[in-house]
């Protein structure tokens, strides 16, 4: 099997797990007015993680592509992630359930097969011979 594929199948993979841990997120019904109050109470972590989110999915995008730049951007969000989830720690938590739970793990694990990709396969050479 060509690893290109199989790399980009994992990228897609991710997507795929991203919308089932959107998907699977408990929430609470609010009115309009609620949810406009909540949006606007945004706190700092909050507009760094969508932030966050906006460049992640950039990355995957330069990722399917082959950039070169994509491997370093990807290791840069995987610390920053890292750091967000730490930060976010003494938010409001929402119980989950066990859908979630794994689409979460999931994720992780997608990442650090990503990783090792990047770095420890032959896959690593795409990202050197683009065309502009």
């Amino acid at each position: 099997m060509d690893l290109a594929i199989l790399f980009r199948g994992l990228i897609l993979l991710q997507i795929a797990a991203f919308f089932a841990q959107s998907y699977s997120v408990p929430v609470e019904e609010l009115s309009d007015a609620e949810t406009i109050a909540l949006f606007l109470s945004a706190d700092a972590i909050e507009i760094a993680s969508l932030v966050y989110l906006a460049v992640w999915a950039f990355s995957l995008y330069l990722l399917f592509h082959f950039k070169p730049f994509s491997r370093a951007l990807y290791v840069a969000l995987i610390a920053v992630g890292i750091g967000l989830s730490f930060a976010a720690v003494g938010a409001e938590r929402v119980e989950t359930n066990s859908i979630y739970d794994i689409a979460v793990w999931f994720s992780g694990a997608l990442d650090g097969a990503i990783l090792t990709m990047l770095y420890l396969t032959a896959i690593r050479d795409n990202f050197s011979n683009t065309k502009v």
